[in-house]
């Protein structure tokens, strides 16, 4: 049985304490007695909020999927960054011959159907006299061209539209590299304190920490002690404020497909 996370559970206990307490307050207009008042207020609570818990781990389920594949592809990266030159070049080499596709290797550069590609791992994001270099040292002078980088600086697409030249980040090539078995994730190791931070901050909880705030403020407007409501409420809309200001989104990367329509390249033959 797979665990529960700590924000899953947080989130389905929020969840209940505040529809027991609405729920609570509501059936409170009908004169029963407390035991059946009780009764009842668990009776509606429980199913709505095992609904929402549902819901909440379906997205979570999803969401760690989306997470895996970009911690997956970080590892990546990093592992493309800190290769030499020679082995970039054995790994490209072994690469096409994977796919099957005829190709002519110089000095690092690839010509594959009529077009030259040149993969340029770098930690810090390519400038345009970077790509100048790479242009001009070409043995594939006159040919189209791609450059795969992690980043490039803001000014060189302005450069390359005024050249035959296209730049593709390195996301387009990982999972070529995955399926053909050509390259292994470095692992990216976090602190447990780390985690929770990451966890309690990403910008996706930033929306859901302000409405449990707004809710538990408005609640403190008809309990009997709304001093606890409301200092609650304010820390989870500060935490949630602040989760949207500097927490980070998760996103995918971009895929293999752009690559392999650049070069012509037809993966299922």
């Amino acid at each position: 049985m797979k665990s529960i996370s700590l924000s899953l559970a947080l989130n389905s206990l929020i969840s209940f304490v505040i529809i027991f307490t609405l729920t609570l307050l509501i059936l409170s207009f009908l004169k029963v007695q407390l035991w059946v008042l009780f009764f009842f207020t668990l009776f509606i609570s429980l199913p709505i909020t095992i609904f929402i818990f549902l819901r909440l781990k379906n997205k979570e389920q999803k969401r760690n999927l989306i997470v895996k594949s970009k911690q997956q592809n970080d590892g990546l990266i990093l592992t493309l960054n800190t290769l030499k030159k020679d082995q970039i070049t054995q790994i490209f080499c072994n690469l096409f011959t994977a796919l099957k596709v005829n190709f002519t290797e110089k000095s690092g550069y690839f010509l594959v159907n009529n077009t030259a590609l040149y993969p340029a791992f770098f930690i810090e994001p390519l400038s345009v006299n970077e790509v100048k270099f790479i242009l001009n040292n070409s043995p594939f002078s006159g040919q189209k061209h791609i450059i795969i980088s992690n980043a490039f600086k803001e000014n060189v697409r302005l450069f390359c539209e005024q050249f035959n030249l296209l730049t593709m980040p390195t996301s387009c090539v990982l999972d070529l590299l995955l399926k053909h078995q050509l390259i292994s994730p470095t692992t990216l190791k976090k602190t447990k304190k780390q985690r929770l931070i990451t966890a309690l901050f990403k910008r996706l909880n930033g929306k859901r920490f302000i409405l449990y705030g707004v809710m538990l403020l408005l609640l403190s407007l008809i309990v009997f002690y709304p001093i606890y409501y409301i200092v609650s409420g304010m820390i989870f809309v500060v935490f949630g404020l602040i989760a949207l200001l500097f927490g980070k989104k998760e996103q995918f990367l971009n895929n293999f497909c752009d690559l392999l329509t650049a070069l012509n390249i037809d993966e299922k033959k």
